[in-house]
């Protein structure tokens, strides 16, 4: 019911459900044969406490629960695969999966550290390792709703999609009147390890005075998506100068806290139309490098 709450945007009812599902349950068991004996039942709660705070983006306060917990209960595989959610969420993939490999090696045959692999894999876009794992987890576990919900974020993730971006423009005299710009591209599902084919085509239409010049780009490429790196490149043609030209991009995550990107086109979109407009061309490079905080 907690988790129907978050679905549908009620996180008061949630917070409030959870306050008093924790003052029912008593951290110890009261008959077992050991004094002391924790509840399975109160950790499960400390761990969906932990979780929730981490799905309403608490990430902090999650990230702390799950230490405090973990630290208490070192062999509570729920609790410490929190630890890994958490890292996962501060986008650390590197320490998300030095955290896994621990868990791992003290919960070998677990399903749920097998499927925390998967979408670890999954998020670091390692398709044909996370395929592997999915199929691994459907053949030991076919009927868990857990392995079948794995499939369908599976399928999601390596999905065709289409992405459409539209801008407009107006009252720049000096590089055109108005100005709208319709990006529309297509990618085909994943192919093999992290490749999918991408189609696009570009609209653009401006007001130069009395002209209503337009320019249309189509362009044919690849995106390769895979672990750490990220490419994409496309050849394209325009319509206004009948000229060819290529534009790439690339991304390479360096560490948890590096990234490096660089961007090369050799007919920018961004050219001013009035110069586009007298055959001037505009080529476009730039390199940056970001450092995550938090």
């Amino acid at each position: 019911l907690v988790y129907a709450y978050l679905d549908t945007g009620r996180f008061d009812d949630a917070q409030a459900l959870l306050d008093r599902r924790g003052q029912d349950i008593p951290p110890y068991l009261s008959q077992a044969p050991r004094r002391q004996s924790p509840s399975r039942d109160f950790d499960d709660h400390q761990t969906l406490r932990a979780s929730v705070a981490l799905a309403t983006d608490r990430i902090e306060t999650g990230e702390r629960l799950f230490e405090q917990f973990a630290a208490s209960a070192p062999l509570n595989v729920d609790m410490q695969l929190g630890r890994v959610r958490a890292q996962q969420l501060r986008d650390h993939p590197r320490a998300a999966r030095a955290l896994l490999d621990g868990v791992r090696a003290d919960h070998p045959a677990s399903p749920t550290v097998q499927l925390s692999q998967f979408d670890l894999l999954l998020d670091q876009s390692e398709f044909v390792a996370a395929r592997e794992q999915l199929e691994a987890l459907e053949s030991q576990y076919p009927e868990d709703g857990r392995v079948r919900r794995a499939r369908e974020r599976y399928a999601l993730r390596t999905a065709g999609r289409l992405e459409m971006r539209l801008g407009a423009e107006h009252g720049g005299g000096a590089l055109s009147n108005r100005e709208t710009v319709l990006d529309a591209r297509i990618y085909s599902p994943v192919i093999g390890d992290g490749v999918r084919l991408m189609g696009r085509q570009v609209r653009q239409h401006a007001t130069l005075g009395s002209s209503h010049p337009g320019n249309f780009r189509t362009g044919l490429g690849l995106q390769v998506e895979r672990g750490s790196y990220w490419l994409q490149a496309e050849v394209h043609r325009e319509s206004l100068r009948a000229r060819t030209g290529i534009e790439v991009e690339a991304a390479w995550r360096i560490s948890d806290r590096w990234r490096l990107r660089a961007h090369v086109d050799t007919f920018s979109l961004d050219t001013p139309w009035r110069a586009k407009a007298n055959g001037v061309r505009m080529v476009r490079a730039d390199l940056g490098v970001r450092w995550i905080a938090n």
